[in-house]
């Protein structure tokens, strides 16, 4: 049995952790890429989760060409699962596939330093993490 001035600091200790937010919370604001033409400055894009989190939606604020060549201003995916550091999801409409011909699956991870989140993909090694964006600062115009 853990005698009780151990399990008191225990609680105490998890009592004073701060609570953490969750995924959908964490990967939920506007970003922008680090460089090229969508950035925070020149073209951020805010991320949204449904209320029961089975859709991602993007809006940028100008329109961006998307991977079939398409001009658009936003786009959502389907989540598929998630975790304490990303969101797996696909695009409804994906024609990419993988080297086995499977239809490509996305994992927006989330990015500490600085914060915001990268792209890997189901069929890619963990360790790969590409397009970067960070969180925008708030406008303080806007504030």
């Amino acid at each position: 049995m853990v005698p009780l001035a151990i399990r008191l600091i225990c609680f105490v200790l998890l009592a004073a952790s701060p609570a953490r937010a969750d995924v959908f919370h964490d990967l939920s604001g506007q970003f922008g890429k680090l460089a090229g033409p969508n950035t925070c400055a020149q073209n951020p894009h805010v991320v949204t989760f449904s209320e029961d989190r089975s859709q991602a939606h993007f809006v940028w604020a100008a329109p961006i060409i998307d991977f079939r060549g398409v001009s658009r201003m936003g786009g959502s995916y389907v989540v598929l699962s998630h975790d304490d550091q990303s969101v797996t999801m696909r695009i409804p409409e994906e024609t990419r596939l993988t080297d086995t011909g499977e239809t490509v699956v996305w994992i927006m991870r989330r990015v500490a330093e600085p914060e915001g989140y990268c792209w890997g993909r189901t069929d890619w090694p963990v360790t790969r993490c590409e397009q970067e964006a960070v969180r925008c600062a708030p406008d303080p115009a806007i504030s």
